[in-house]
């Protein structure tokens, strides 16, 4: 057997010692028979090229020639130019922090095959890389003995780690590695990614893992000591109970200095409808409002009616940059478009608000509990328990039309209904009236034989159930409703929705269609109707508390026999 071996490097950290490495390493190859190459032999050089880099006494450092192909390089304009930049950065990885977040631009247009993909996100990746380039850093040779520190990197599709060691106050980096993340992978939590990316990092070193054992009884007595809250801590928790107590807008989210607050509330009862409007200006003075409405109101529209009144007096103090605050969910959601509206009135209520909104050029809407809107919800019900121990003057409007135009009336028009085939039967079982055609006139008194009125409705005759009374629109409905939503409804599909009906002495000639169209428009069963093919509820990721932490049970004693 033949083995070429490329490449052999001797090195030592002073000169002196070199001489007897070289010793040491011919005699090595004298024993095993192999042979140098005279000409590619170089002895007692300070630096050189070995498998395409630089080694020199301050470290490892990246061949200029590799690092000027790059930076020589123009945008790529086809497909294998990306292929020949992807292909020069290969060597450079090790050179470059989050080498895989860096090149994943690069990667991402080369899978999609098309040079017209290499957008502005590729470029700009490809400039970063090139400046990057101009100053790569210096792989540093570690010392035996000293302590080495991993830096963990984690994104959305790449984990990235360092391995670095100090010297003299200063960080040098030895070792780059990164991996990019396969698909199942990009759903893991963050702790587990960094866990991912601290296995690669240490796989190269041959480290056994060992499980601890456990001595008597000391399971129990670390648990013990691990949930039982020390003295001082519960003595931090109740400061912090009652710091958070004390300061009541430690929730509020922090807001620009040049930024005004609107406070609106609603409120709606049998003795009518008002609102409430409270404008904190950037230094803190309060302005308040409260307004009576004149006319009949829901809670959702004196909202809405305080809303807008709170934005007309708004626009009156040319405020620029506001911030809205209010308790109501419906309205926050519908005026910042997380809602549609579907009310007609709602509607209305939503294009005047987005109108006065136009006004303003920096504003938010927000919704908050409401305890934090209680000054707010006071002046719309003008209650008396305020926050402030002094007498003030709190103007009271009274609004005697609602701020939007009413709706228009839909026109109501009578619909003559079409006869139906139970016309004739019923005509000729109450007054036996037949048609002139004799031929029909025999065809309604062999059908009539089966029927019979009971009241003003007709019953079929059936020897093998109930008796079935026959129903009209809108009747179906509310049968329908109340096999299906009712009480003792359990939201059944709709052939067994029309067996049903049929159990309890109901009938029309389009009721299997019908309820299998009732059943389908149901918004509980679309919603919660179970899927062929697919779980009965999402899955959800179990997150473990600490790394590589089990779930097990420690029985103290022994087992109690059954």
């Amino acid at each position: 057997m033949e083995v070429y071996v490329d490449d052999i490097l001797v090195k030592a950290p002073k000169r002196a010692d070199h001489i007897k490495n070289l010793i040491e390493a011919f005699s090595l190859l004298r024993q095993y028979r192999m042979k140098l190459n005279p000409s590619k032999c170089t002895f007692g050089v300070s630096s050189g090229r070995f498998l395409g880099y630089l080694v020199t006494q301050r470290g490892i450092e990246a061949h200029p020639r590799q690092i000027k192909a790059i930076l020589e390089m123009k945008s790529p304009s086809t497909v294998k130019e990306i292929q020949s930049l992807t292909g020069r950065a290969a060597p450079l990885n090790r050179f470059l922090s989050r080498s895989t977040d860096k090149c994943r631009p690069f990667f991402k247009a080369l899978k999609k095959g098309q040079i017209d993909k290499w957008d502005e996100e590729c470029e700009e990746a490809f400039q970063n890389l090139k400046t990057y380039l101009t100053s790569p850093p210096l792989l540093s040779k570690p010392v035996p003995g000293e302590d080495l520190f991993v830096y963990l990197a984690v994104s959305n599709s790449a984990i990235s780690s360092a391995l670095i060691r100090e010297e003299l106050g200063a960080q040098h980096p030895v070792f780059y590695t990164s991996k990019a993340l396969l698909d199942a992978e990009t759903r893991y939590p963050k702790l587990e990614k960094l866990i991912l990316a601290l296995a690669i990092e240490i796989s190269q070193y041959d480290l056994l893992y060992r499980p601890k054992i456990a001595i008597k009884a000391q399971a129990l007595a670390d648990f013990v000591a691990e949930f039982t809250p020390l003295a001082e801590e519960e003595k931090l928790v109740s400061k912090k109970k009652e710091s958070s107590r004390a300061d009541k807008t430690s929730d509020e989210p922090d807001q620009p200095r040049d930024m005004w607050q609107l406070r609106i509330d609603g409120a709606s009862n049998q003795k009518g409808a008002g609102a409430g409007i409270v404008i904190i200006t950037p230094d803190g003075t309060l302005l308040e409002q409260a307004i009576t409405l004149g006319f009949p109101a829901s809670n959702n529209e004196a909202e809405y009616e305080a809303l807008l009144a709170g934005l007309r007096l708004a626009n009156e103090l040319s405020i620029k940059k506001l911030a809205i605050y209010s308790d109501s969910q419906l309205i926050t959601n519908q005026a910042s478009g997380e809602y549609m509206a579907k009310h007609p009135r709602m509607i209305l209520y939503l294009d005047k608000v987005q109108e006065l909104l136009k006004a303003f050029p920096t504003f938010t809407i927000q919704q908050v509990p409401r305890a934090e809107n209680a000054h707010a919800d006071a002046l719309a019900s003008l209650g008396s328990a305020l926050d402030t121990h002094f007498g003030r003057f709190i103007p009271v409007e009274h609004l005697d039309q609602p701020s939007i135009e009413e709706a228009e009336q839909p026109n109501l028009m009578q619909i003559d209904e079409d006869p139906s085939w139970q016309g004739p039967i019923i005509d000729y079982l109450v007054n036996e009236n037949l048609p002139k055609d004799k031929s029909e006139a025999r065809k309604i008194k062999l059908k009539a034989t089966r029927y019979y009125m009971k009241g003003d409705m007709l019953v079929h005759k059936s020897y093998s159930g109930p008796h079935l009374t026959f129903i009209k629109y809108p009747q179906t409905l509310e049968v329908l409703w109340g096999i299906h939503d009712g009480e003792c409804g359990n939201h059944t599909g709709g052939r067994s929705l029309a067996q049903k009906a049929l159990s309890i002495g109901y009938f029309w000639p389009t009721m299997c269609q019908g309820s299998t169209e009732y059943a389908q428009r149901c918004d509980r069963c679309q919603q919660y109707k179970p899927i062929p093919g697919l779980p009965a509820e999402e899955y959800h990721m179990q997150n473990s508390p600490w790394p590589f932490m089990q779930w097990a049970i420690d029985l103290v004693g022994p087992m109690l026999t059954a």
